[in-house]
């Protein structure tokens, strides 16, 4: 028997969709949500609790502002006493003619917010774990709704 997802003449060629996961208020993701884009669609103020990076080095999410949320929405890596993890890369702006960016150091930066004044669809950011710390890659219409923080309340 032939493979389904191999066969272009079968009913389900195609039909595979990226998970999408919204935003509404506190989340804590896992591993298994590897993959998924994170609508941001938060009434108030929240956060995103990632997996530890060690140990999962490939998973990785899709950032998304889908309505302007009235309250930071802070992605925070894990922070305990035994597992401390950094965000490293940057967020560049794509407003300006002089390029600028958030840049998040990878040795203090333990956590990623998506600010209130976020406009819908105009920032997209990846955030993938290499094992060890979360790498961030994105663009923002605005750079002034992507911050750093050293803040996580992932613990």
């Amino acid at each position: 028997m032939r493979s389904d997802t191999l066969n272009i003449s079968s009913n389900s060629y195609g039909t595979d969709r990226i998970k999408t996961i919204l935003i509404e208020s506190g989340l804590t993701l896992t591993a298994d949500d590897s993959g998924a884009c994170l609508l941001i669609n938060a009434a108030a103020a929240c956060s995103v609790k990632l997996p530890l990076a060690a140990g999962n080095a490939g998973v990785y999410y899709d950032i998304a502002v889908k309505t302007v949320p009235t309250g930071d929405v802070d992605f925070d890596a894990k922070d305990t006493s035994d597992d401390h993890e950094y965000f490293v890369g940057f967020v560049s702006d794509s407003e300006v003619d002089a390029q600028s960016a958030v840049a998040f150091d990878g040795s203090s930066h333990d956590q990623l917010t998506v600010g209130a004044d976020a406009a819908a669809g105009q920032a997209y950011i990846r955030i993938m774990s290499d094992g060890a710390a979360w790498q961030v890659n994105g663009q923002a219409v605005d750079i002034s709704g992507v911050a750093v923080g050293t803040a996580s309340a992932n613990n």
